[in-house]
């Protein structure tokens, strides 16, 4: 929708400002702090090629799922002009997500406080299964596992986490 203005603004008042959040999350809270912070050590850089632009509009939406849909209008183009100009790069979206994604979920696990539970949340994943599944998919192995051997964190019991 455009109404011809020439930004977006809301306004609150001090006192809306300052007041507590109605309704506050606070374990929500700490897991979007936590993504930011994640996503603040693994700044990709500015991006030099249309394949960067789309792996920064994947990367700052996982939560969302970072649809193709979703990367295009960040970008500014359709659905169709964002597949076209993947396809001249070499590569699909489902290859250039599934890479972004796989990182990000790399490095959330690297930090033994993101339990899997959240990574899957934080990659827009609708369950840990279906998580499970697709990092196998990216990396040959669950992400329990990957993380026991990459991060030297000690599961709990046989089986936990993968």
């Amino acid at each position: 929708m455009s109404f011809g203005a020439d930004a977006d603004r809301l306004f609150f008042s001090a006192e809306e400002w300052h007041s507590p959040t109605a309704g506050a999350d606070a374990a929500l809270a700490q897991v979007l702090e936590e993504h930011a912070r994640i996503l603040s050590r693994q700044l990709l850089p500015a991006p030099s090629s249309f394949g960067a632009e789309v792996q920064q509009a994947i990367a700052a939406a996982p939560v969302a799922g970072g649809s193709a849909a979703q990367v295009a209008r960040a970008l500014h183009i359709s659905v169709r002009t964002l597949q076209r100009k993947l396809v001249e790069t070499g590569a699909t979206f489902r290859e250039v997500s599934d890479r972004v994604r796989g990182q990000l979920a790399e490095g959330y696990l690297t930090d033994p406080q993101v339990s899997i539970v959240e990574v899957a949340f934080l990659l827009g994943f609708s369950d840990q299964s279906s998580f499970n599944r697709a990092f196998r998919r990216w990396t040959g192995e669950s992400p329990g596992r990957w993380r026991q051997r990459r991060g030297g964190i000690q599961l709990a019991a046989p089986g936990l986490g993968s």
